[in-house]
C-alpha cells in the first residue's frame, strides 16, 4: 500500500522554504518581463465584469436594490476566477514539474500546496476590483467576518482536495485536462455568478436540484453571502463539510494508489 495523504501532508511542513519560493517564482515566471505583472489578470477580469454588467445588468437587476447587482456580480466573478484557476491548473501540476519529480524525492503534495498558494495570491490581486466598484458604485456591505472566513477556508480546503485528485489522475490520463476545461466552461453558465438562484422559477424541477447541489454555486455563495448580506446558509455550510470529508477520503485513496507511479507518467 502506498503512502497516505495524511502522511504526505505532515511532511509538507518540512518544505516551507520551498513552498514560499515556488509559489512566488511561479507567478514571477508567468509574468516575466511584464510591466504590470499579475495585474493583467485584474484588468482582464475587470473588462469581463464590465461586459457582463452591460449585457445582463438591465435584465438581471430585478429583485436587486440600487447598485447591488454590480457588487453581486463582481464578487461572484472574482470567486469564480479563483475556482477556475485552481481547478484548471491542477491537471498539469505534476507534468509541468517533471524535472523536480524525477530528480528529487519529496511529497508530491508539496507541489499542489505551492500551486494553491499562488492561486490565492492571484485571488488577492483581484480584490482591488471590489474597491474600484465600491468607489464608483457605492453599496453598503453587511459583512460577517466570521462567516466569511468559515466559507472561504472551507472552500479553499475543498479546492485543495480537488486539486490533489485531478493532479494525480490527470498525470496518467491526459484527456482529463480537456474534460476539466469543458466542464468549467459549461459550469460558468449554470452557476449563479451573474444571476440569482432564488430569482428563477425552478421549483420542483430537475434543474432546481442541479443548481442547488452544484458545488461551484455552494463555493461562491459561501463566500459572497457573508460579504454582501452577512449570512451563510446552513445548507451550504453542511454541504461544504460533507463535500470536504468525502473529497478527502477520495483524495487519500488516489494518493495511496497512484503516488508511487507518478515518476513513470510525467
Amino acid at each position: 500500500m502506498g503512502k497516505t495523504l495524511f502522511n504526505s501532508l505532515r511532511k509538507v511542513n518540512d518544505y516551507k522554504r520551498f513552498l514560499f519560493l515556488f509559489s512566488f517564482s511561479s507567478i514571477f515566471l508567468k509574468y516575466k518581463r511584464s510591466i504590470i505583472g499579475p495585474f493583467w489578470l485584474t484588468i482582464s477580469v475587470g473588462i469581463l465584469l464590465i461586459i457582463l454588467n452591460m449585457i445582463f445588468g438591465s435584465t438581471s437587476q430585478v429583485g436587486f436594490i440600487e447598485n447591488e447587482y454590480i457588487h453581486y456580480l463582481c464578487i461572484g466573478i472574482i470567486i469564480w476566477n479563483l475556482i477556475t484557476i485552481s481547478i484548471g491548473e491542477s491537471s498539469n501540476i505534476f507534468i509541468n514539474n517533471k524535472q523536480l519529480i524525477l530528480q528529487m524525492d519529496f511529497p508530491k503534495t508539496v507541489l499542489v500546496v505551492a500551486n494553491l498558494i499562488s492561486n490565492i495570491l492571484l485571488f488577492f490581486h483581484l480584490l482591488l476590483l471590489i474597491i474600484i466598484v465600491i468607489i464608483f458604485k457605492p453599496f453598503s456591505y453587511n459583512i460577517n467576518l466570521i462567516a466569511f472566513l468559515i466559507g472561504f477556508i472551507l472552500t479553499i480546503i475543498n479546492l485543495f482536495w480537488i486539486k490533489i485528485i485531478l493532479a494525480y489522475i490527470a498525470c496518467k490520463y491526459r484527456d482529463i485536462a480537456q474534460i476539466v476545461t469543458a466542464v468549467l466552461q459549461v459550469s460558468f453558465f449554470i452557476t449563479p455568478i451573474f444571476w440569482k438562484h432564488s430569482k428563477l422559477n425552478l421549483d420542483n424541477s430537475i434543474y432546481s436540484s442541479i443548481s442547488k447541489f452544484n458545488p461551484f454555486k455552494v463555493f461562491i455563495d459561501s463566500i459572497r453571502d457573508p460579504l454582501l448580506y452577512g449570512t451563510i446558509d446552513l445548507f451550504n455550510l453542511s454541504y461544504l463539510l460533507v463535500f470536504s470529508i468525502l473529497s478527502y477520503f477520495f483524495a487519500d485513496l488516489v494518493v495511496k494508489k497512484l503516488d508511487h507511479e507518478i515518476v513513470f507518467w510525467v
